[in-house]
């Protein structure tokens, strides 16, 4: 998603502007931002590519996303064998 802010969007913006103001695009900039846009698209599809990869190779060692990894650090989730009991003032998720 950084990508889509970071890169993609102010560009968006821009040529959105100058339709707004009547100001005409030139041909070079059309250029430029399409290659600036295609650039940040790549990246968009490259970055998820690689974390889903990431997250799939570390499935075993890490388990499942979302999961509880809190056993033995904390006394709050639901696996962690130690786990307070419930008093209202203490976070249990």
């Amino acid at each position: 998603w950084s990508s889509d802010v970071c890169m993609i969007l102010p560009i968006v913006f821009q040529i959105k502007t100058h339709f707004m103001t009547g100001r005409r695009i030139k041909a070079w900039e059309w250029a430029l931002w399409g290659v600036l846009i295609c650039f940040g698209f790549l990246v968009l599809g490259v970055s998820t590519y690689m974390n889903v990869k990431a997250i799939i190779e570390g499935w075993s060692t890490y388990g499942a996303p979302f999961s509880c990894h809190c056993d033995g650090i904390w006394d709050t989730c639901e696996c962690s064998p130690a786990r307070m009991e419930f008093t209202g003032y203490n976070c249990t998720v």
